[in-house]
C-alpha cells in the first residue's frame, strides 16, 4: 500500500534545508515519527491475520538514515515498525521525507511510503481501506509536526 502526502512550508529551500538537518541529526524526529506511526496504528488494531488483540504491544521503533543532500532536495530514509511481543501483527512502513525547493521563499516538504502487510500476509488479508487510511493518517500527522518544529526553530 502506497501513501504519499506533502505540505508547502513557508520559507526557502536553503532556509528549511539546513532546519531540517538539524531536527534529523538532534533525534527530534523520533518523537514525532512515533506519535504519527501510532496514530496511523489505531485505526488496524483489529486488523490482521489475528483479528484485534486487546493489550498487545504498540512500541515503535524508528529508524532514521543519514540524510541524502542532493542539488535540488534533501532526502531523509525512515522506517517505522512496532516492536514487542505482538510486532510482527503491524504493518512496517518504509518512507522518505523529502525536501524541495517550492518558489523563492517556499519549499515542499513530501512524505512517499509504502506499507508492508504483517506476517507477509497478502493485500486481500487486510483491509485495503484501513491499512489506506492508517498510511494517510501517518504521514499528513508527521508532516504536520515536522512543519510546525522547522517553523518554530526560526
Amino acid at each position: 500500500m502506497f501513501a504519499s502526502h506533502e505540505v508547502t512550508l513557508s520559507m526557502s529551500f536553503a532556509q528549511s534545508r539546513a532546519r531540517l538537518a538539524v531536527l534529523g541529526r538532534g533525534g527530534w524526529l523520533s518523537g514525532p515519527s512515533e506519535r504519527a506511526y501510532a496514530e496511523g496504528l489505531d485505526g488496524l488494531t483489529g486488523v490482521g491475520p489475528y483479528g484485534s488483540l486487546l493489550g498487545a504491544s504498540r512500541l515503535v521503533r524508528v529508524q532514521l538514515l543519514e540524510p541524502v543532500p542532493r542539488e535540488d532536495s534533501l532526502v531523509l530514509p525512515l522506517r517505522w515498525e512496532a516492536t514487542g511481543a505482538a510486532g510482527q501483527l503491524f504493518p512496517v512502513l518504509d518512507a522518505d521525507l523529502t525536501l524541495s525547493p517550492g518558489g523563492e521563499e517556499r519549499s515542499t516538504l513530501t512524505l512517499t511510503g509504502a506499507y508492508r502487510p504483517p506476517l507477509g500476509c497478502a493485500d486481500a488479508t487486510l483491509d485495503r481501506v484501513l491499512v489506506g487510511r492508517a498510511a494517510a493518517a501517518t504521514i499528513r500527522s508527521l508532516l504536520t509536526q515536522v512543519a510546525a518544529a522547522m517553523a518554530a526553530r526560526g
